[in-house]
């Protein structure tokens, strides 16, 4: 290093051991109060306050001696000062062999949750599926993942300045990292995968569920529905129907819109309206295979206009549907105009939007009476997920947590901290129920290696025989554990 340069990180260093000094200066302040509370408390042990005739108040001390107020205060002032001076000496020297000696070991321990490692290693699932994995390692050496959806672009230049967005993090802090990354311009989709790793870090750092981290526990159980795969027979429902009624599930919700083509998504689309009598006849198919107590909730995805939602609705109430979800666009004000004007004219409730944007968007929509059920996914962000959760508790409205894979894997610590007028019921998607385990005697969490071979052992949801899903975290984190050796032996090659 040239004479006279400072060399990289010196003005860092420098605002870090600033802030150690102020910190050791405020803990002192502190204790030198405490020392006055103390001896004042002490001031008073011991004696009993008499009044003369002439109205002078006295004092016994514990030697029997009567002394005046003012000499007893004086003496008590005078030794309260003596003492106050050796313990403030002793306690300055211990401040300032803090400060000297120890100013780096002070510094480590403000910083030791922070983010340093940021990597991201995309593969291909064994259907061909491109997702990515993403590694965040702080100071400590802990380390929290992610894996999920394929993360585009991360060997541009653009990605890899997000992957440095990622680093000094705080990931003893989740909450206010998610802020921070927001602040950074992070609230993408790398941003949203950070955000579940940080969460991951914080509970591994610590050596606890994250569930068990967000609060006292409510429940230790949820009642569970059935969502089907759009591309589903009415005969492949029906059965659906069926198995869940078997196994006392508490519903089934019915996936229309997907499996149409691009150019008849749009509401206005001439071709779009056959789809409407498609929809109406599956509504009345479904509504005659399942039974009485199994409740029916039709999800369209944004694709009717508020005339075809009307339609669509009027038949809902006629079948006596438990709830309408997303039947229409949500974008802007219109958007939420027309929700309002099809929540007055059906009877169905109405659970929208799932992609209402940013945490006071989805909050606007409760406020303004468009819709009766609130409704997120995590690829809102897993902590905009938490904080809609409490906004809704504070307001006693019901929430739907879409569930969707790969996403869904890490949704279920959100169910422990909340009672079921506000999370009601966790989904799963799937063609039949007997991919899913069942627990005739349910003794704890089982945790065993799933179907997918990139994750070493999840926190496995076995459904009883009342058809509830038992709440118990065990795996420290998310409850996930991906396996990197074959994530990397399957990596996508640049």
């Amino acid at each position: 290093m040239e004479p006279g340069r400072l060399r990289p990180g010196h003005w860092q260093e420098t605002l870090e051991r600033r802030a150690a000094r102020r910190a050791g200066l405020q803990r002192h302040r502190a204790f030198r109060r405490w020392l006055v509370d103390c001896d004042a408390a002490r001031r008073f042990d011991g004696m009993r306050v008499q009044v003369r005739k002439d109205g002078t108040r006295i004092r016994r001390g514990e030697n029997g001696t009567l002394e005046s107020r003012n000499r007893v205060n004086a003496k008590t002032r005078g030794n309260a000062m003596k003492r106050q001076f050796a313990q403030i000496t002793t306690v300055w020297g211990c401040v300032f062999m803090a400060m000297n000696a120890g100013t780096k070991a002070a510094i480590s321990s403000t910083t030791s949750s922070c983010v340093r490692e940021v990597s991201v290693v995309s593969f291909k699932d064994p259907k061909g599926r491109a997702m990515s994995a993403l590694r965040l390692v702080d100071q400590t050496g802990a380390e929290g993942c992610w894996v999920g959806d394929f993360l585009r672009g991360m060997d541009q230049p653009e990605g890899q300045a997000g992957l440095d967005k990622i680093k000094r993090l705080d990931a003893a802090h989740p909450e206010a990292a998610w802020d921070e990354m927001g602040r950074r311009g992070l609230h993408t989709p790398l941003g949203r995968a950070a955000d579940i790793a940080v969460w991951d870090l914080h509970g591994r750092r610590l050596g606890k569920p994250v569930g068990a981290l967000l609060g006292p526990a409510k429940r230790d159980k949820v009642k569970f529905y059935m969502a089907n795969f759009p591309d589903m027979t009415a005969a492949q429902n029906a059965q659906a129907i069926k198995e869940a009624q078997e196994r006392k599930v508490l519903g089934f919700k019915i996936y229309t819109y997907f499996p149409r083509p691009h150019d008849l998504r749009d509401p206005e689309s001439p071709e779009a309206a056959k789809y409407v009598e498609s929809d109406i006849q599956l509504a009345r198919a479904l509504r005659e295979a399942a039974p009485e107590g199994v409740k029916l909730m039709f999800f369209n995805g944004n694709s009717y206009n508020l005339n075809q939602a009307l339609k669509v609705g009027a038949v809902l109430d006629e079948l006596r549907y438990d709830l309408f979800c997303d039947p229409m666009p949500v974008k802007g004000d219109a958007g939420m105009a027309a929700y309002r004007q099809l929540r007055e004219k059906i009877k169905t409730p109405i659970c929208s939007p799932l992609n209402g944007g940013s945490l006071e968007d989805h909050i606007a929509w409760i406020e303004s009476g468009a819709t009766d059920m609130g409704e997120t996914d995590l690829y809102a962000g897993f902590t905009t997920c938490l904080r809609f959760i409490r906004e809704c508790a504070k307001r006693g409205v019901a929430l739907d947590l879409h569930a969707g894979f790969p996403m869904d894997l890490y949704h279920f610590p959100l169910y422990g901290f909340v009672d079921d007028a506000t999370l009601p019921w966790i989904g799963w998607h799937g063609r039949s129920l007997k991919a899913i385990p069942a627990a005739t005697e349910f003794k704890g969490a089982e945790v065993k290696p799933p179907k997918q071979p990139w994750l070493k052992r999840s926190q496995t949801r076995p459904v009883d025989a009342e058809g509830y899903v038992h709440i118990v975290y065990e795996i420290p984190g998310m409850g996930l554990e991906p396996d990197w050796e074959w994530i990397r032996q399957n990596e996508i090659k640049k």
